[in-house]
């Protein structure tokens, strides 16, 4: 296997560092095959067809748009076919979903095609073409450079600053929207140009040709730092692939499908962001609206940062009305999700909808051995006249005894509340006592609906329906009936009567329920 360097000729499609296309292994299989991007994409496909020719198909448009850092209508690629058949058969090429070929689709024996790729476009149904070139009509040398370019003060096409050289590098642009003209597009030429101005600048094509599909009397901009390769498929029309800033920027600039600049993402001392792939579509990507920033080489972290327009705006994640699932912090790694830390004031809500059902859990998954679950809330401590307020249930339930907390899993939990309770209700309190004098009864249910079980320390209060009396007397909770004993010794009966409007306190110790009220 080896590698085409086309980045050591004038006029290839980088500046700075070469790009080198490597070598696939030979696809040897006898039949038509279809292409995985790991064979298509600035790739060299060497292919032996055995005993006839064959049509192999490319990936699909999807496929192609999804592996482009910065995807956007003109964003460029190579693909060569190298056909090292021992017998006379061609390698033919037909475009996958979404893909076109344009020129020759043969490679006969013994000869190589270079085709350039270039998006044509992007969002829910982004479409590819991949043209056939020769040295003949590839421009890949002269028409020479121009350095020191000013662009037309006030813009427009018609008195734009016109470029007469393959590579030009303005320098400046005094206001921005100051102009530039391409040459004539004419098929396989390539103009390269880097905006070193102050300012975006606007380019503009010659007469009526179009740029990314955009009418030349509107032109595109073409933001401060960056290096932009024109380039032209066919006669009067050019697209634009995106080189990406200068060496020493630290801002990467992503496009739309208009070619009109979408957003940043600050790199900081990083001079190219790394694994980048971004959508601005105004109609949507479907499955393909997203943002990824990946680490590599020596850098161990990367930040992504969404601010708001103005002091007041707002920055909504998961703006839809569908069931989709947003996940933060989904590795299985030990990460740390911080919301709301900075040094402002915050707010944040969490399942704040008018919609019913909604359900937020936090440190839900089963505990492994030895392991510790945390969750903090209002950790940090307060000035000498700071206050922290926490507020869980405090909505004025419909029905009476709907708002339901429940605080520990089972009789072996520990609950502990250190701290003056200034306002509190009882946990455990029955409104509604059924059952007979002398013999009261009621249900106790928890959160889900259930009936809470008898089980040592279980303490309720229960609002009476009916007297109970100095001596023998009863307590039936859903449905088992213990008897109530003193709480001063429970070998004996309770020594005062109750009136059928009071209240008593009623505590099991795993026998009999004691009165606590007397």
């Amino acid at each position: 296997m080896g590698t085409d360097n086309l980045g050591q000729y004038p006029g290839s499609l980088l500046t700075g560092p070469s790009l080198e296309l490597q070598e696939t292994a030979t696809e040897s299989t006898s039949g038509n095959v279809t292409l995985t991007i790991a064979q298509f994409f600035n790739k060299i496909f060497v292919r032996e067809t055995g005993a006839a020719a064959r049509t192999d198909v490319t990936p699909t448009a999807r496929a192609i748009c999804n592996c482009i850092a910065g995807v956007h209508i003109g964003s460029t690629f190579l693909f060569i076919v190298r056909n090292v058949s021992a017998a006379a058969h061609d390698v033919n090429i037909s475009g996958g979903t979404g893909v076109t070929v344009q020129g020759s689709a043969a490679t006969p024996q013994s000869t190589q095609t270079i085709y350039l790729g270039y998006v044509t476009a992007v969002g829910n149904t982004p479409t590819v073409t991949i043209t056939n070139f020769n040295t003949s009509t590839l421009v890949i040398g002269g028409g020479g450079g121009t350095d020191s370019i000013t662009a037309f003060a006030t813009g427009g096409q018609t008195n734009a600053t016109a470029m007469t050289s393959n590579v030009n590098r303005v320098t400046t642009v005094a206001t921005a929207a100051d102009s530039v003209k391409l040459p004539a597009a004419t098929a396989g030429r390539v103009v390269y140009v880097a905006n070193d101005g102050a300012n975006s600048m606007q380019v503009f094509g010659a007469a009526t040709e179009t740029i990314n599909g955009v009418a030349s009397a509107t032109g595109v901009p073409q933001p401060v730092g960056t290096r932009v390769a024109y380039i032209s498929a066919a006669d009067g029309k050019w697209v634009a692939f995106n080189l990406g800033t200068s060496s020493s920027g630290n801002v990467a600039v992503l496009y739309d499908e208009n070619a009109k600049p979408g957003f940043s993402i600050s790199t900081g001392a990083v001079s190219a962001v790394n694994n980048l792939t971004a959508f601005n579509s105004a109609t949507g990507n479907g499955s393909n609206n997203a943002v990824g920033l990946v680490p590599s080489g020596t850098d161990t972290h990367v930040g992504l940062l969404f601010q708001p327009k103005g002091a007041s705006g707002t920055v909504v994640i998961g703006l839809s009305t569908g069931t989709a699932q947003i996940t933060v912090g989904a590795s299985s790694g030990a990460q740390t999700v911080a919301i709301g830390d900075g040094a402002g004031v915050s707010t944040v809500n969490i399942a704040n909808t008018t919609v019913a059902g909604a359900n937020v859990n936090v440190a839900s998954a089963v505990t492994g051995a030895g392991i510790t679950d945390t969750v903090t809330i209002s950790g940090g401590n307060a000035a000498a006249t700071g206050i922290k307020v926490v507020n869980i249930l405090t909505g004025t339930p419909g029905t009476s005894g709907n708002n339901r907390l429940t605080m520990g899993g089972g009789a072996t939990s520990a609950v502990s509340v250190k701290a003056v309770l200034t306002h509190s209700m009882t946990p455990n309190y029955i409104a509604t006592e059924s059952g007979a004098n002398n013999a009261i009864a009621g249900a106790l249910l928890d959160a889900g609906g259930v009936a809470v079980p008898l089980a040592a320390g279980l303490r309720v209060t229960v609002k009476l329906a009916h007297t109970l009396q100095a001596g023998a007397n009863t307590f039936v909770l859903n449905t088992v009936s213990k008897a109530i004993k003193s709480h001063l010794n429970a070998a004996n009966d309770i020594a005062t009567v109750y009136a059928a409007t009071g209240f008593i306190d009623l505590l099991y110790d795993g026998v009999e329920w004691l009165d606590m009220s007397q």
